[in-house]
C-alpha cells in the first residue's frame, strides 16, 4: 500500500475540491491486469498462472487392415472399406501435471518497486493537477501490461520438458505463437460493479 501526506494552507484556485474529488475517484477504481474472458487464451493463463493436474481419459482406437487367405497381415493401415479385419487397442488413462509459472504474480512480487514507484509519480500528479485518477489508472494499467510482458517473456523455470521443447522449437515454457503474451492487458474496474 502506498502513503504520501498531502497538505493544503488556502485553496484559492479550488484546488483543494478538486483533489479531494480525485483522491476519492482512486477509492472508486481499481485496475486488473491479466487475460480477460473465457477462451483458450484466459484458460492456459490460468492453468499456468496457478498450476493444474490434467486427467486424460483412457482412449479407445481401431485400426483396420487387411488380411490374405493365408492369415498373414499386408503391412500397414487401410481404409475401413477395403479393411476385412479390425484390431481394437486401449490406453490408459493418465495424469499430466503442468506446473505453476505464476507470470502475474510474478511479475508484481519481482517488480514491486518500480510498481510502487510509478504509483507515487500518478498521485504526485494527481496533486498538483497534471493527471485525473482516471488517467493514473490507466498509465499504471499500461506500465503494468509493459512489466508482465516483460516478465513472460523472460520466464525460464519451471523449464518445459524436453520432449515439449522438441515440439514446440523453444526452450521458454510460456511462449509458442506469443499469443498469450499479446492478450495480457488491463481493465479499470469500478469499485463494487461486477465485471
Amino acid at each position: 500500500m502506498i502513503g504520501i501526506r498531502v497538505g493544503i494552507k488556502k485553496d484559492e484556485d479550488g484546488n483543494y475540491k478538486r483533489l479531494v474529488s480525485e483522491l476519492k475517484n482512486l477509492k472508486k477504481y481499481r485496475v486488473h491486469i491479466g487475460v480477460f474472458g473465457s477462451d483458450e487464451y484466459a484458460m492456459i493463463a490460468e492453468v499456468n498462472e496457478f498450476g493444474r493436474i490434467i486427467y486424460v481419459p483412457p482412449t479407445h482406437k481401431k485400426t483396420y487392415h487387411k488380411a490374405y487367405k493365408s492369415g498373414d497381415l499386408k503391412k500397414g493401415f487401410v481404409k475401413k472399406s477395403k479393411s476385412n479385419f479390425a484390431i481394437r487397442s486401449q490406453r490408459k488413462g493418465y495424469y499430466i501435471k503442468i506446473p505453476a509459472r505464476p507470470f502475474i504474480r510474478g511479475t508484481f512480487d519481482k517488480r514491486k518497486t518500480e510498481i510502487d514507484k510509478l504509483s507515487k509519480q500518478c498521485i504526485e500528479n494527481i496533486v498538483f493537477k497534471e493527471m485525473t485518477a482516471y488517467q493514473a489508472y490507466k498509465i499504471l494499467g499500461e506500465e503494468l501490461v509493459n512489466l508482465t510482458r516483460d516478465y513472460l517473456t523472460n520466464l525460464s523455470k519451471p523449464a518445459n520438458k524436453a520432449s515439449t521443447i522438441k515440439k514446440k522449437g523453444s526452450s521458454n515454457p510460456l511462449i509458442d505463437t506469443g499469443e498469450l503474451r499479446k492478450r495480457i492487458t488491463y481493465k479499470i474496474i469500478k469499485v463494487g460493479v461486477s465485471e
